[in-house]
């Protein structure tokens, strides 16, 4: 046994290895890729040889255990999830490659964990290598137009187009929201706040979504299991929820969307479910075997879900779902590479400040469409 030598380049390198794959199946592709807080956490751990060592036995045992030891409902909520895919009809989407062209920036592109599109028919995308710009804007043909937010952010997760244009970002590191023009103007700033201590950096807000009057709706999903209501002006009015598993209760809510009758839709992502509520947070509906559902969006009327088989890895493909949002029945399946943000295109305003008509068909875009070519 070695009780206080330096463990060698290769052993680091095993247990690094180790604990990263570990870490990726227990926490998923969000914990770990382009996470560099996370991956230099795990390096300075491996450094050590006897803390090395302990850790590549217990992070191998503990993937082992944990995924031995699984809830026997994910068995029932993967079957159901199955069948449902099964029965439906699959509906056709053509996606195309967005080629990021190359800029003068050294720094290149961390993983893509958003994607929206704003009503000027833009591209508005959050990266995380915090070294540049997180929110970056592109144009149909993957030109760079504008990016902004260096040195704002920990983990960048959402980013959204409200119903007057502006861009909103959400952050899970430090539960900050930015509210923003479309030219990159701060316009408000939310500091959420009331984050709980955690052994991995993803403790604070997700998502968030849109009333009709105004009203903010934020889901503080990854430590506090909640969503919280905001007014126009930034100000905190109410909130609900709870960690569980009983209805009106969360286990991470991951993603929401607001209807135009101010229903709200609650991706329970670790619940395996979607969970509906009035605007004041009476719960309406639990809609379960839908799987790890990852992001949510109404569209032309129907509810999208971005969603996976739970007892998958986070990095595996899933599928992109149509829900009957009064129901929860699913329309149509269609199978997607990735499990991030979903989109569609919104009324764009022509030169007069007027909004032409609404495109016709969905569009998606997963971190794997989005690639840079330098």
């Amino acid at each position: 046994m070695i009780y206080g030598s330096a463990m060698s380049k290769k052993g680091q390198d095993h247990a690094l290895h180790s604990a990263r794959n570990c870490y990726l199946l227990l926490c998923g592709e969000e914990y770990a890729s382009s996470n560099s807080k996370i991956l230099d956490y795990m390096l300075k751990l491996t450094q050590n040889c006897l803390v090395g060592a302990l850790l590549l036995v217990t992070t191998n045992c503990w993937a082992a255990e944990w995924w031995s030891a699984r809830p026997a409902w994910w068995s029932e909520n993967t079957t159901n999830l199955l069948d449902r895919v099964e029965e439906a009809p699959r509906l056709r989407l053509e996606f195309s490659d967005v080629v990021i062209r190359p800029t003068t920036e050294r720094a290149q592109f961390g993983s893509i964990s958003s994607v929206a599109i704003g009503l000027d028919g833009l591209f508005y995308l959050l990266q995380r290598n915090l070294e540049r710009h997180p929110v970056v804007v592109l144009d149909a043909e993957g030109k760079i137009v504008r990016q902004w937010g260096k040195g704002r952010y920990e983990i960048p997760h959402s980013i959204r187009v409200d119903p007057d244009g502006n861009i909103w970002t959400v952050d899970s590191g430090n539960s900050q929201l930015y509210k923003y023009s479309p030219e990159g103007k701060t316009l408000l700033h939310i500091d959420v706040g009331e984050m709980p201590e955690a052994p991995h950096p993803f403790t604070g807000t997700s998502d968030i979504g849109f009333g009709s009057n105004g009203d903010l709706y934020i889901a503080d999903g990854y430590g506090n299991s909640r969503v919280l209501v905001y007014d126009a002006k930034g100000n905190r009015i109410r909130q609900f929820g709870a960690p569980g598993r009983e209805p009106g209760q969360f286990s991470l809510v991951h993603g929401l969307v607001v209807d135009d009758r101010d229903r709200v839709y609650v991706a329970d992502r670790e619940n395996g479910r979607i969970q509906k509520f009035d605007s004041s947070g009476t719960h309406l509906a639990t809609w379960d075997g839908l799987g790890r559902v990852y992001s949510l969006q109404i569209s032309d009327g129907v509810l999208w879900a971005v969603t996976q088989r739970l007892d998958h890895p986070y990095t595996a493909a899933g599928w992109l779902v149509q829900l009957d949002p009064e129901s929860g029945e699913i329309l149509g399946v269609i199978s997607t590479s990735g499990t991030s943000f979903c989109d569609s295109p919104k009324p764009v305003r022509s030169d007069d400040g007027r909004r032409s008509e609404s495109y016709d068909s969905l569009q998606t875009l997963a971190r794997s469409r989005l690639r840079s070519a330098g």
